[in-house]
């Protein structure tokens, strides 16, 4: 693979990469194209290097994400996996890996076969682990790589020789095909005299390495804390990605959406450590977000020069991509300052796109706080749905872990609530799971044994899960805890807590804010009494209110508690979100049959007034267009006779 061969520097020592250029590559069966780079990759010369920094490429058109997405994605399972029997029985899995995915290794093993490699697992993978897809415009009237390099050629320029851009681009494609001729080579104080020689007043250097490295620090560990896997199985969400592949082939700006515990973080981290192969990525959330502005972001990551110059930096490198997990999280403003000072300058370069998860619970009277200046510069944002575990999900989980077979079997007592990924990985722990047929069970479990903890920590457990639920009732994101202790340990351990940074705790998931603030405030309602109700009520914590209520309904005989906590919900002047998450309550536990039928006198008395409220709030809040139905069921309304029932 001789089209180019760039030779390096890292910290782990020398470096490098073979590329061959091949304008169009179906990596199909029949695809000759792609039977010749398995030839080359046949063919390589090994080196004295490690694998890892010995790599090779193919660069080539850039193509549909939909199609070349899941090229990307099995490429990254193998340079992760840990041998070569690990990466072909993943792709082998079903419900694991796509047919696509299938498709691209059973070909590119059969190409690399046909060109003499031994047919062994290790083999195949350990040349498959090195291989890459490196994608260009080259067919575009104005392709994107050519507006970055003259960004960056203009960064490069001194002041007085800023607008010879175009000309420096030039004569280094000029000082490229001369040296191609003659299959020579040259340095970088090689070419930087070169270039003085011909007239060029090149600016001082600018060394944007140290910032890339801390930025890819950032992303890689921010990342590696979103779970991915539940009962040892890794479910890889095709429908999903797919999706939203789709969708950033039209869009810059997409929101995942769905409610909480359906994988909206995993299907971000799925697609965010794909794309991180060939562009730069910035993962944002609450925790690890400065505040005050990109003044306070770039002196985190030591950033030598101005935003705009970074920026074309990072998207020079294969595009940008920036990720916010939990968008309605971001409570403080000086952490919303910085987002939106981010994607603002993001907004201005092309090839950055931004991909945020929300909950589609949030409450929907909640003023978005991402600026709409931001929300105009990209053209709106792109809505993708991400919802609860599929049929084949189910199957996929059943046959790779036995041991969730009979909580995923429909007849379970908890068949309700274990397609929710999140609720599912916390039912394996619970020891007689069969007694929990709802989230407020699971939730009310969790609380009362501090996350399953020894007997002599429950307390202690309990004692720290409340203080944090008491500070995220007002709030705040995180506790301090210096003192080390059984509970602690055991409760980082469960993943009920991490440590954000030194003694500074919070909860590992959004889902357990939820359950703390709800079973604080059911323990007793009067810990509202501070409680600021002539504001909107916060999404971060809208949905403990709900829980509360919840707790309130199914662990007593009545209504008399629910009833309670709505009037503690609606003193005079207080915000109308308050009283409607706790109202809605009684429809969204999975037991809302039974619940309406032990309240139905109550919601009858007065003429039926609460029910009247209950319903308004119900359509309020609680329904889609039938638009949103039929994109859910996959149904096209133009197909559709207009006396056609559709089964809901």
């Amino acid at each position: 693979m001789d089209d180019l061969i760039l030779e390096g520097k890292s910290r782990a020592g020398d470096a490098l990469l073979e590329i061959q250029s091949k304008r169009n590559i179906a990596f199909t069966r029949k695809d000759a194209t792609f039977a010749e780079v398995a030839m080359q990759i046949a063919r390589t010369q090994k080196r004295d290097l490690p694998d890892e920094r010995h790599l090779l490429a193919v660069a080539t058109q850039r193509q549909s994400k939909s199609i070349s997405g899941p090229y990307q994605d099995v490429l990254l399972w193998a340079k992760t996996a840990e041998s070569g029997r690990q990466f072909f029985d993943r792709v082998a899995a079903k419900g694991v890996a796509s047919d696509a995915m299938r498709s691209f290794v059973a070909t590119f093993r059969s190409n690399l076969l046909a060109a003499g490699v031994v047919d062994d697992d290790d083999v195949i993978w350990k040349l498959m682990r090195r291989f890459a897809i490196l994608v260009f415009d080259f067919e575009s009237i104005a392709p994107l790589a050519r507006l970055h390099a003259l960004a960056l050629a203009q960064q490069v320029l001194a002041d007085k020789d800023i607008s010879r851009a175009e000309s420096l681009w030039s004569e280094l494609i000029e000082i490229s095909i001369s040296i191609a001729k003659v299959g020579g080579a040259i340095s970088r104080d090689e070419l930087r005299a070169k270039l003085v020689d011909r007239g060029f007043s090149l600016a001082g250097d600018r060394d944007y390495r140290p910032a890339r490295a801390r930025l890819a620090d950032l992303a890689r560990m921010t990342l590696a804390g979103i779970g991915t896997t539940v009962g040892g199985v890794t479910l890889t969400r095709h429908e999903a990605v797919d999706s939203l592949n789709t969708a950033l082939e039209e869009h810059r700006f997409i929101e995942l959406r769905g409610g909480p515990g359906v994988g909206k973080s995993g299907v971000l981290k799925l697609v965010a450590e794909r794309i991180g192969r060939e562009a730069r990525v910035i993962v944002l959330d609450q925790i690890s977000t400065p505040a005050g502005g990109w003044l306070s972001f770039s002196q985190a990551i030591g950033v030598p020069g101005t935003v705009s110059e970074f920026f074309n930096d990072l998207a020079a490198s294969g595009g940008g991509l920036i990720v916010i997990d939990g968008l309605e999280m971001f409570s403080d403003p000086g952490s919303q300052r910085t987002v939106n000072e981010l994607l603002r300058e993001a907004s201005a370069v092309t090839g950055f796109s931004v991909v945020v998860t929300a909950r589609a619970t949030a409450d929907p009277n909640t003023n978005r706080w991402i600026a709409d200046d931001v929300i105009d510069a990209f053209d709106g944002i792109r809505s993708v749905s991400v919802g609860e575990l599929t049929d084949e999900e189910v199957e996929t989980l059943s046959e790779g872990a036995p041991e969730l077979r009979a909580i995923l079997a429909s007849g379970h007592p908890a068949a309700n609530i274990s397609r929710n990924l999140y609720r599912l990985s916390r039912l394996i722990k619970v020891p007689l799971s069969a007694d929990i047929r709802t989230e407020a069970a699971l939730a009310s479990q969790w609380w009362a044994t501090a996350d399953n903890a020894p007997d002599d920590a429950i307390r202690a457990g309990q004692r720290i899960i409340a203080e944090l639920a008491e500070i995220s009732l007002n709030g705040g994101n995180t506790m301090e805890l210096r003192d080390d202790s059984a509970a602690r340990t055991h409760l980082i351990g469960s993943l009920t807590l991490t440590e954000s940074h030194r003694d500074q705790l919070a909860f590992y998931h959004d889902v357990l804010r939820d359950w703390g603030i709800g079973n604080y405030v059911h323990e007793n309602h009067k810990r509202l009494a501070e409680t600021d109700f002539t504001v909107p009520a916060s999404p971060r914590v809208a949905r403990g209110v709900e829980l509360a209520a919840r707790l309130s309904l199914e662990m007593s005989d009545d209504c008399t508690q629910w009833l309670s906590l709505l009037d503690i919900l609606s003193p005079a002047g207080a915000h109308s979100s308050w009283r409607r998450n706790a109202l809605l309550a009684i429809v969204r536990s999975e037991v809302a049959e039974d619940l309406l039928e032990r309240c139905s006198m109550a919601l009858l008395a007065r003429g039926g007034s609460l029910f009247t409220e209950l319903v308004t709030v119900i359509a309020a809040v609680d329904t889609i267009s039938t638009a949103e139905l039929y994109a859910s069921m996959k149904i096209k309304p133009a197909t559709l006779s207009r006396n056609r029932s559709v089964p809901i």
